[in-house]
């Protein structure tokens, strides 16, 4: 089967797409742009499990921000709050948090795997991310704290029981706000779990309540801060291959039209193409990920 580098013109929305093929590639550089094709959903994959992360920090937030208005908007400081409209705020809250202690773990677990399979136990980039997680496990009380409680989520009790509300009234207004706000039990979390490992001693010098933000918020910065330093080390490994196919195909997309991979092309009797596979190359993604201007 041959392969080759196409591109795609259509000019004006009534036009004819007329596709342009170029010269065949040799094996050796289907060979680099197949793994260049790898490389960046790869590099995806990493993105995405951080964005998992950031995105459940970021319901979480909305939720007690602006739900449920019944709730958090009344007229009178002393309205009757229905048990069922306290019910629902722990139902969702405590799912939304199961949901961001899961894409933690997912997080750091398949990074871990995923660095010691390409580059293996003993490598600086799998180093790097073990002493970057060590860091934040011997110094941040958020992250050794949220690491433990995902195995207590997970086995043994719905983390959040506690929802405060606080009561500010609106200036030259009868009407108040409640703002919501969550808090972990200490005497619970330690009666009902015993392998807690040194974060025993940190929850001991905690008040016997204290708040779910500051804790998250610590912990999603921390993710946010590994994930940098996971992605600076991916990107100085996948740099000269993704570095090849872009110069492969500088001068051909400089012109208009998309360029893509023409891939298993088959000929007919006269030698015309008549069926190939398309492959559209994620040049901007390359770029993103080399983070630099393209000198060939």
């Amino acid at each position: 089967m041959l392969n080759c580098f196409a591109k795609m013109h259509n000019y004006l929305p009534d036009e004819e797409i007329y596709t342009e093929f170029y010269e065949p590639l040799s094996v050796k550089d289907y060979r680099k742009i197949e793994i260049s094709l790898n490389l960046v959903s790869e590099f995806q994959y990493y993105k995405r499990l951080k964005e998992f992360v950031a995105l459940n920090f970021k319901e979480i937030t909305a939720f007690l921000d602006s739900s449920p208005k019944k709730i958090k908007e009344v007229k009178f400081s002393v309205d009757y709050i229905k048990d069922s409209d306290v019910e629902f705020v722990k139902i969702e809250l405590n799912r939304l948090l199961m949901n961001y202690l899961s894409s933690i773990r997912t997080y750091l677990d398949h990074s871990e795997t995923k660095l010691k399979k390409r580059y293996g136990k003993s490598s600086s980039e799998f180093d790097n991310f073990k002493k970057c997680t060590s860091e934040f496990y011997d110094n941040k009380f958020a992250y050794r704290f949220i690491y433990k409680l995902r195995n207590y989520a997970q086995h043994i009790e719905l983390p959040i029981s506690i929802i405060g509300y606080e009561t500010q009234r609106t200036l030259n207004s009868q009407k108040i706000k409640r703002i919501l706000t969550p808090y972990f039990d200490r005497e619970e979390l330690l009666g009902k779990y015993t392998d807690w490992g040194v974060v025993k001693d940190d929850l001991l010098k905690e008040k016997r309540t204290f708040p779910l933000m500051p804790i998250i918020e610590q912990m999603t910065d921390s993710i946010l801060q590994i994930a940098q330093v996971v992605e600076e080390d991916i990107r100085k490994s996948f740099s000269l291959p993704l570095k090849e196919v872009l110069c492969m195909i500088k001068d051909k997309n400089s012109e208009k039209g998309v360029i893509f991979l023409a891939r298993d092309i088959t000929k007919n009797s006269e030698k015309e193409i008549i069926q190939h596979t398309n492959v559209f190359l994620p040049i901007n993604e390359m770029k993103e990920i080399l983070n630099e201007s393209i000198e060939c």
